[in-house]
């Protein structure tokens, strides 16, 4: 069976979220809109390259990807290029990462939708994340004046019920809050799996704030 390799492009650390536990807000690479369409032409350019094993797998992610509506065109005329590598058999699998807190849905609405029109959710690996502790603030959104949890689970169940075909991963930081919780049953991953129509996805904790680091216990 062939093994085949992901290659990971971390476009960028511009990110309007600020999680307690990021590592990539100690020291970010920031770009302005002309330098994300750059990086996003060189990404095109090297899955062209001799240097991309055609029929591998890539990873898009930031920051964020998906949270300034202002990238709206710059990120259609990108992921068009992706799907059509996609088709052609250069690119296999196509992971996407994007963390839903933001209000304007519609940049990322665009690509879904192309991957609907070519019939590609088989071969879409969508991932957010939900974290109990660190990822959410307490101040309320601009437009709508929500709380950023409210908006990124309200995101969540748009995109299920505008794709049902989409498979979506939702990955937990194992922090202490969030283990305590587990083990007093106040969060139930099943239950929160049947609400949210997703998989949850455990995964250990990076230590940068050792306030939040579980015991081994």
């Amino acid at each position: 069976m062939e093994i085949k390799p992901i290659y990971e492009f971390l476009v960028w650390d511009n990110c309007n979220n600020n999680c307690k536990f990021c590592f990539q807000r100690e020291n970010p690479r920031l770009f302005n809109q002309d330098g994300r369409k750059m990086v996003l032409d060189q990404t095109i350019k090297f899955i062209d390259s001799d240097q991309f094993k055609k029929g591998s797998h890539i990873l898009i992610c930031g920051g964020e990807i998906f949270d300034n509506p202002k990238d709206i065109n710059i990120l259609y005329d990108f992921f068009t290029q992706i799907i059509d590598r996609m088709n052609d058999g250069t690119i296999d699998l196509l992971y996407l990462n994007t963390n839903l807190i933001y209000e304007n849905i519609a940049p990322l609405f665009n690509v879904l939708d192309m991957i609907r029109d070519n019939h590609l959710f088989e071969r879409l690996k969508f991932t957010t994340s939900y974290d109990l502790v660190g990822r959410f603030r307490d101040k309320p959104m601009p437009i709508t004046h929500h709380l950023p949890e409210e908006v990124m689970l309200d995101n969540l169940v748009s995109v299920k019920q505008e794709y049902p075909d989409i498979h979506i991963v939702t990955n937990t930081i194992l922090t202490k809050p969030v283990c305590q919780k587990i083990i007093n049953g106040e969060y139930n991953i099943r239950d929160w799996m049947e609400k949210y129509h997703c998989y949850v996805n455990l995964i250990p904790y990076i230590v940068l704030d050792k306030e939040l680091m579980a015991t081994r216990n």
